[in-house]
């Protein structure tokens, strides 16, 4: 059977699942690739074939409705959404339907960075869920139904385009950090059509302009970063998930784990 389509570009957790199930073409014979020494990150640093490429890295970290917190008030650390004042103002994703948390937990509980009773503590808080798109929880800080939410910086892209009161705090400890990228279908419709455009894509003019287009930095060193201000955040520590952390989000959200870890305090 073919597929609809040809390739998908999206988040790791995604692109991933496709490469595990064998729906994935490598694709490191491209030509581009036989550059050296211009990437920031390998462009196969989750899969040695190319079966999962690598575009750009989207940072999960806390982001603020700046009309409702105070500069003196942003978050400096994890910890500090645990603080009182929080309590009913942060907004997140639900974990049934994003892995967004999930993130946050294998790579920065798991390893220790964070403490373990983390998320119980977070729960604590009341954070309020939403169902739905990666915007929704962008949506509801901007409206006032929260101060904070946890995201990733290309989420809130829209806003921040749009004048939106929105903008990306950097914790101590350092966000969490997923590539994102695409995987080439090893049945789609148009296998030449897709390695010419992928290995344009990946060439410096290509990388430049999807760059531009969305707003945000390249893997490539000789690329500018179209980051927008209000989304940019530190590159002190960097954590950046592996693809066996990628597998353990995407099994925690099946389960429902921290879902229900979340929702205890309700």
């Amino acid at each position: 059977n073919q597929h609809a389509a040809d390739m998908m570009d999206g988040s790791s957790i995604g692109t991933r699942i496709l490469v595990n199930d064998g729906f994935a073409i490598g694709l490191m014979d491209l030509p581009v690739f036989k550059e050296r020494d211009i990437w920031l990150s390998p462009p196969n640093s989750w899969d040695n074939a190319g079966r999962q490429l690598s575009t750009h890295f989207g940072p999960l970290v806390p982001m603020i409705n700046t009309r409702a917190v105070r500069s003196e008030e942003e978050p400096r650390s994890w910890y500090d959404l645990l603080d009182p004042k929080w309590r009913g103002q942060i907004v997140v994703a639900d974990p049934r339907t994003s892995t967004a948390m999930d993130m946050l937990n294998v790579v920065m509980v798991e390893r220790g960075t964070l403490e373990k009773d983390y998320f119980e503590r977070l729960a604590r808080q009341q954070p309020k869920l939403f169902l739905g798109g990666a915007r929704g929880p962008i949506e509801a800080v901007l409206r006032g139904e929260g101060k904070i939410t946890i995201t990733t910086t290309s989420t809130a892209l829209f806003a921040i385009a749009e004048g939106g009161p929105i903008k990306a705090v950097s914790p101590k400890e350092g966000a969490v950090y997923s590539p994102m990228g695409i995987t080439m279908l090893n049945k789609g419709p148009h296998p030449n059509a897709t390695r010419v455009f992928v290995n344009w894509l990946f060439s410096q003019e290509g990388a430049a302009i999807y760059a531009k287009a969305r707003g945000g930095m390249s893997i490539r060193k000789d690329v500018p970063d179209w980051t927008p201000e209000a989304a940019k955040t530190s590159l002190d520590k960097i954590n950046v998930m592996t693809p066996e952390e990628s597998d353990r989000a995407s099994k925690s959200r099946e389960a429902g784990i921290l879902f229900n870890i979340l929702s205890a305090a309700r």
